[in-house]
């Protein structure tokens, strides 16, 4: 049986193969050295390639709100304390009780001026209530031992705990403060405190702020003849490396720059703290004041030492001696300004 074939393979298609068309050229003439990229063809010798776009790093929108970390941004910052009613409670009966200490740091208006003197024309006293209103640069935590803390509420020396204090800027925190229980600088253990930076390498030291007792026997008079107390900034990485930048200067009645008895009260609303320069010039002053806002809330704050501060930046300090500028007045505040304790007995917690 023969197999079988296709149509074009039978003997009747042999001679009749389909005709192919003629080749027709194209009235579009090719390019010379057609098949070549165009950039390499003659014609297109003075048309170089362009380069490829530099890679940018992709836009980050900013968090709405959020203020600058950098605080050679501000003329200054305004400090408050939150007011805890079981602090006030336990203070009024003399518990044996203190709450962990929180504080706002606001960024100080541009336009605003402190003052350096009592009734200095055009200085700014904010309220309570104004403070609240400003933008919050840092928000400041205590970390301590609450056995401690009622232990010292009880016997006395509440202002003297060792703590940590966490700088949050924007909920991440970026720097913390350590501090150790000393028993002041009359008992040749001066009060200290050191400030470390937040990194993805490890915490780096800023500088201290340490009670200045040097020289011994002239520190002891101010301290107790006085009421007189001194701090030192010191900026630098390592302790061997510390450069004293500014003092601070809390004269806690008549004998200062100025006369600071009933400071900071309905009284009289402000209490004024110098920062010198290591020669003596007086470079800002600080001021802690009675908020002055209405009702009785910012009398209670007073009462129970919630306490407002206003810290002017010296012009010439960088972004770490503000810092330590910022730390030093809670230094102050956590020495001279706060609870001491030991209200319900005969024990008096002292700050040296």
């Amino acid at each position: 049986m023969a197999a079988y074939q296709g149509p074009y393979q039978q003997p009747q298609y042999a001679q009749a193969p389909y005709p192919q068309a003629a080749y027709v050229p194209s009235p579009y003439p090719q390019q010379p050295h057609y098949g070549q990229p165009p950039y390499a063809q003659p014609q297109y010798a003075e048309a170089p390639i362009p380069p490829a776009p530099c890679m940018q790093p992709p836009y980050v929108q900013p968090i709405q709100g959020v203020m600058p970390e950098n605080l050679e941004t501000y003329p200054g910052l305004v400090v408050k304390e939150t007011t805890q009613v079981i602090d006030a409670i336990m203070a009024s009966v003399g518990g044996a009780y203190e709450a962990a200490n929180k504080y706002h740091v606001k960024a100080m208006p541009v336009d605003k001026r402190s003052g350096t003197d009592h009734d200095e024309p055009g200085a700014w006293l904010p309220s309570s209530a104004e403070i609240d209103q400003l933008p919050e640069v840092f928000f400041v935590e205590e970390e301590s031992s609450c056995l401690l803390r009622a232990c010292l509420a009880y016997w006395g020396g509440l202002n003297l705990r060792a703590l940590k204090l966490r700088y949050y800027h924007a909920n991440y925190e970026k720097y913390y403060v350590d501090r150790p229980c000393m028993c002041g600088g009359c008992c040749c253990c001066p009060l200290e405190m050191t400030v470390y930076q937040k990194g993805p390498e490890g915490d780096r030291m800023v500088g201290m702020v340490v009670e200045d007792f040097d020289p011994y026997c002239l520190r002891c008079y101010q301290c107790c003849c006085l009421n007189t107390y001194y701090q030192k900034v010191l900026v630098g990485g390592t302790r061997e490396s510390l450069v004293h930048k500014y003092s601070l200067v809390n004269p806690m009645c008549c004998c200062g720059r100025v006369n600071n008895c009933c400071g900071a009260t309905c009284c009289i609303p402000s209490f004024f703290i110098d920062i010198l320069e290591p020669n003596g010039t007086l470079a800002a002053v600080a001021q802690k004041t009675y908020g002055g806002g209405d009702g009785c809330a910012d009398c209670c704050r007073c009462v129970f030492d919630f306490n407002n501060y206003v810290l002017p930046f010296p012009p010439k300090a960088n972004h770490h001696e503000r810092l330590m500028l910022l730390t030093g007045l809670l230094s102050v505040e956590y020495a001279y300004h706060s609870r001491k304790g030991g209200e319900g007995n005969n024990n008096s917690g002292g700050s040296s």
